[in-house]
């Protein structure tokens, strides 16, 4: 890992070395993937303790550092540890990288100015601990927004399955209100054909009924010579179909005499006279040869034949 580290200057150019009393001096490394920009620390074999300064990371995601003066004007090879703290205590070494540095005259004009402000180790401390806060701060949030989006998800997915289930409810209460209504369609036709077949069984009856109310009454004259309660008389009902009304007929003609009927004109009957037809009514007359006199029994049948 230490030896992969290419260090470039402000060029874009790999740095294979460096020249004494060249100050202000950057170093750029690309590609790293350090959860944060690391701390450089800085020495030479003149140092007693590393010169710990901040990188940076720019927009492209590119590493720089400052090389602190104090090392670029003195001629010796220096050495640089990435360093990344972690807790109070300590922390973890990510690279190292080593710069040469070509020596030479220092120039007439020459004038040092320290370019770098070094880092503390409070202060380091301070701003791991301060990162570690803001990092929880951010982590609970971003766990408090995860909470909540599980609980969106939990409440889209809980409405969800109620849609599915209304849906379904309604699905089911539509085929059900269809089958009602076809149910209910057959149950109409149903009873609008029972009613026409209750109307034509009720005027049947009513028939029937009628028939056997007629049939009732001309059997009760008939039989005891009452209807519905009362003796047959001329206004009853079916009066010519009751017993009554062809006794009396009977009656009628067995009492009534010859010459009282309305086709006969009978004039001094005596014994032994016949009836002949004269082209409009019977009249009496002794034929020739004084036939036998007519008996009473043949009288009769005569009568009832004419009245039959």
């Amino acid at each position: 890992m230490f030896d992969d580290i290419i260090c470039l200057n402000r060029y874009g150019e790999t740095i294979r070395s460096l020249s004494q009393w060249d100050l202000d001096q950057t170093v750029y490394i690309n590609n790293t993937n350090y959860p944060v920009a690391p701390i450089f620390h800085w020495s030479n074999q003149n140092t007693d303790k590393a010169l710990v300064v901040q990188s940076h990371y720019d927009q492209n995601q590119v590493l720089s550092c400052i090389i602190p003066n104090q090392l670029m004007i003195e001629p010796y090879p220096i050495t640089c540890y990435l360093y990344i703290p972690e807790t109070e205590k300590g922390g973890t070494v990510v690279g190292m990288f080593k710069l040469p540095v070509r020596p030479r005259p220092q120039p007439n004009d020459f004038e040092y100015e320290d370019n770098v402000e070094y880092v503390r180790l409070e202060d380091l401390i301070f701003e791991v601990q301060e990162a570690e806060l803001v990092r929880n701060m951010a982590e609970n949030e971003r766990q408090a927004h995860e909470a909540v989006r599980v609980s969106n998800e939990n409440t889209r997915v809980s409405n969800e399955q109620a849609r599915q289930s209304t849906y379904v409810d309604m699905q089911a209460a539509t085929t059900a209100a269809q089958a009602a209504v076809v149910s209910a369609t057959a149950a109409t036709t149903a009873a609008n054909t029972a009613a026409t077949r209750a109307e034509t069984a009720a005027s049947q009856v009513e028939q029937i009924v009628s028939s056997t109310s007629a049939n009732a009454l001309k059997s009760e004259g008939w039989a005891v010579e009452t209807q519905n309660g009362e003796p047959v008389s001329s206004s009853s009902p079916y009066y010519h179909n009751s017993a009554r009304y062809w006794a009396e007929r009977a009656q009628a003609i067995s009492t009534q005499s010859l010459g009282g009927l309305t086709d006969v004109a009978l004039n001094q009957p005596a014994v032994g006279d016949a009836l002949v037809f004269d082209g409009s009514v019977w009249t009496n007359s002794r034929a020739a040869g004084d036939p036998t006199p007519l008996t009473t029994a043949q009288v009769n049948s005569l009568i009832a034949r004419l009245y039959s």
